[in-house]
């Protein structure tokens, strides 16, 4: 830690920061204009509408395979992004802000699985990967469902750490509400 003017500044975190909004500017520059912006996210994008307008959805998109709908989760997810502004390049850009969660969860499984001393730096190695991969702003760039894999991949595998560890059971109920979805 640094005093400067009898003020402490934890340089770790603001790295951390640093790197997250560094990540968080490149999944969202010019998204209005680089989004991609096909049958599938029109369709979301009808749909959450739809919810708004006090219409609920019962199903979800249909999946790859025929005459299998996915839940309607994805849809009641949009909705509040789309009631914030019915421009899908900026509802994706709102949307890219649950890319805290992904990292907030990731934290705490590495702060799980990680030595203390290996803890900072091998996380800030992992978020550099993470923040600045091509592959990763690319899925930012492609406003379907795939894209809260992220969120939701780093949500059950904390929950299934903590019931490996047996530390809460509490965590099963949670971890089967966001397979439903």
């Amino acid at each position: 830690m640094l005093k400067l003017k009898n003020k402490r500044i934890n340089w770790y975190l603001f790295l951390v920061l640093a790197v997250f909004l560094s990540g968080l500017f490149l999944k969202t520059y010019r998204q209005t204009e680089l989004l991609g912006f096909y049958y599938d996210q029109g369709r979301d994008a009808l749909a959450a509408l739809q919810i708004l307008s006090g219409r609920p959805k019962l199903t979800g998109p249909i999946s790859g395979i025929k005459g299998v709908l996915l839940g309607p989760f994805w849809f009641y997810l949009l909705a509040p992004f789309y009631l914030l502004s019915k421009n899908p390049g900026i509802a994706a850009s709102l949307f890219a802000l649950t890319d805290a969660v992904v990292v907030y969860f990731s934290y705490l499984i590495w702060k799980r699985i990680s030595s203390p001393k290996l803890l900072k730096i091998s996380f800030l190695t992992w978020l550099i990967f993470y923040e600045f991969s091509w592959q990763i702003i690319s899925y930012w760039r492609w406003f379907s469902n795939p894209t809260a894999i992220f969120a939701v991949e780093g949500i059950l595998i904390f929950f299934t750490l903590k019931l490996y560890l047996r530390e809460k059971i509490n965590y099963f109920l949670l971890q089967n509400i966001f397979l439903i979805f």
